[in-house]
């Protein structure tokens, strides 16, 4: 009796291991698992790029507003210096 549960369970071993449609299956479910661990992989890096762009983005139009605003400011002290110096001129 030991000898046929031990011949029966070494045969179902043997057969599954020789299944080529259960080992074509576990394939594919571990390059499914592959192919999907691979895409939160590339989802995870493509969110943090994205949020870099925004920042970086942020960053620029906050240069160019303050740019912007500091070219008015000189631009209206190159004015009034301007005025002063045809004021000061046209007195002599």
């Amino acid at each position: 009796m030991l000898l046929v549960a031990f011949l029966a369970s070494s045969g179902l071993a043997s057969a599954a291991d020789a299944n080529p449609l259960g080992k074509v299956i576990e394939l594919m479910d571990s390059l499914t698992a592959k192919i999907i661990k691979e895409g939160e992989d590339e989802s995870a890096a493509y969110k943090e790029f994205f949020a870099w762009c925004d920042d970086a983005a942020r960053n620029y139009r906050e240069e160019i507003t303050t740019g912007t605003t500091k070219k008015e400011k000189l631009e209206a002290a190159i004015a009034k210096h301007a005025g002063d110096i045809e004021a000061s001129t046209a007195h002599r």
